[in-house]
């Protein structure tokens, strides 16, 4: 069976941001329900899921900073509406405790176990440390992504950091592009024959490099990682 699993948050905060400051509500509700249907016609899914992030996550109580560069933005005015829009219409599903990228990889994880043949419907790369198909919803692009892919996409990710979230990369500082020093280790990575071999390329990245730990590297990893189920917790590779 073919399943769509939606990123409803990045759904409500496009179609939100896109009204003008007179425009009624109903006009996000409409393009929010449009683009729904883009999305389950472009994929041609038998079955969907969307998901939106709850006001809970763990990410919060092992560093208080996760996100703090967001605290004084200014949500989108129907923000809000428009998600509790897509729970009434489209049954997206709220996530406690963690976000709605952790409810879609314990999704994915549970229907790829069960032989079904879910598509990550988002336009964030954090998802790109999933091996399976993808689709762009606003680039309108379908693509795969190798199981050897998405690791090395996961360690990379260690490195760089994540500037939209405030993780820290390697030297403490959280960013959106690499480096020459991030690209070093980002070849190092790709050439590396097991996840222990990258594993070691990223700490070696944390503590010579930038000036970190082990305990750094491991506190992005966590920040990092996607759930696969509810009681996932990222833990590091086993010498091979």
């Amino acid at each position: 069976m073919r399943v769509a699993l939606v990123d409803a948050d990045i759904i409500a905060f496009r179609c939100s941001a896109s009204c003008k400051g007179d425009d009624p509500i109903e006009i996000a509700n409409l393009r929010a329900d449009k683009l729904v249907h883009q999305i389950l016609d472009a994929t041609q899914a038998e079955a969907y899921e969307l998901f939106i992030s709850g006001t809970e996550n763990f990410r919060y109580d092992i560093y208080p900073d996760y996100k703090a560069n967001r605290r004084d933005s200014v949500d989108p005015i129907y923000r809000q509406a428009c998600k509790e829009f897509l729970v009434v219409e489209w049954l997206a599903q709220v996530s406690e405790g963690y976000e709605a990228d952790d409810a879609i990889g314990i999704e994915h994880s549970r229907f790829k176990a069960q032989g079904d043949i879910p598509i990550i419907c988002s336009i964030d790369k954090d998802f790109h440390q999933f091996a399976g198909r993808f689709y762009n919803f606003v680039t309108e692009k379908h693509y795969e992504i190798s199981k050897d892919e998405a690791l090395r996409n996961f360690y990379k990710q260690l490195i760089l950091g994540d500037k939209t979230d405030n993780i820290p990369g390697y030297d403490g500082k959280a960013r959106q592009k690499p480096t020459k020093i991030i690209q070093y280790y980002y070849d190092l990575i790709g050439l590396a024959e097991t996840e222990w071999g990258m594993y070691n390329q990223a700490l070696d990245a944390f503590c010579n490099d930038g000036g970190q730990t082990q305990d750094d590297l491991h506190l992005t990893a966590q920040l990092c990682h996607i759930l696969r189920t509810r009681e996932d917790k990222w833990k590091p590779p086993t010498p091979e």
